[in-house]
């Protein structure tokens, strides 16, 4: 009888551990998808704080870039009142009507500008672009996605309309934001005589490091 007895206390300590065990397993579990769902969560983080990896290319008034290619231009920093080189691209270069109604959208609302109809056979065109100012020096104020632009004809030569000369101006319509790190967009506007593409947008300091970019040569490989 005692083996009986004895028998029967080791059978309900095996089942007591045996549910003690059960009963922990569940928590394990929980614990180890909960440290996966953190380190994949810490994973995705870290990937989106990764700066974009750039790629920039030389050019001149001769060899202008196309669209979506990064050049090096100078932009002006307040920090250190020098120019300073930063990555910069046009993304894109709207024209006609379309372009002529974002023009008015932001006269409308600038103390600086005012909106002045194209003459006859010219439009306006509006380049929207890109400036990554992640190693670009700023102050407590941050920086502005502004830098000096200019249009040119083909290869550095006067734009004309029939045997006339055409100048134009470049208008920043900047949305008045500060920022201090990233991809900074923007628009640059200026007029543009009719179905011409033969012309170089000029971004960069005059007698600083400047880079250009063609909306023919755009067209030209979008063919």
């Amino acid at each position: 009888m005692k083996k009986i007895g004895i028998l029967w206390m080791m059978a309900a300590a095996i089942m007591t551990l045996s549910a003690c065990s059960s009963q922990a397993s569940p928590d394990s579990v929980s614990l180890t998808e909960s440290d996966t769902s953190a380190k994949s969560s810490s994973a995705a983080q870290n990937s989106a704080n990764k700066k974009e990896k750039i790629t920039t290319s030389s050019a001149s008034v001769n060899t202008p870039l196309e669209c979506n290619v990064w050049g090096i231009a100078a932009k002006y920093c307040t920090k250190t009142q020098t120019y300073v080189n930063v990555p910069v691209r046009i993304t894109n270069i709207t024209r006609g009507e379309q372009a002529e109604t974002l023009v008015k959208q932001f006269t409308s609302k600038s103390s600086v500008y005012s909106y002045q109809a194209a003459e006859k056979n010219v439009e306006w065109a509006v380049a929207d672009y890109e400036i990554c100012i992640d190693d670009f020096p700023v102050d407590e104020g941050g920086t502005d996605n502004t830098i000096t632009a200019f249009i040119t004809g083909e290869n550095g030569s006067e734009i004309t309309v029939g045997d006339k000369l055409f100048s134009t101006s470049v208008i920043h319509m900047s949305n008045g934001k500060y920022e201090y790190d990233g991809i900074l967009k923007g628009q640059l506007a200026y007029k543009i005589p009719q179905k011409n593409k033969n012309y170089v947008i000029v971004l960069g300091e005059y007698e600083e490091t400047q880079t250009f970019f063609s909306e023919a040569s755009e067209n030209k490989n979008s063919k």
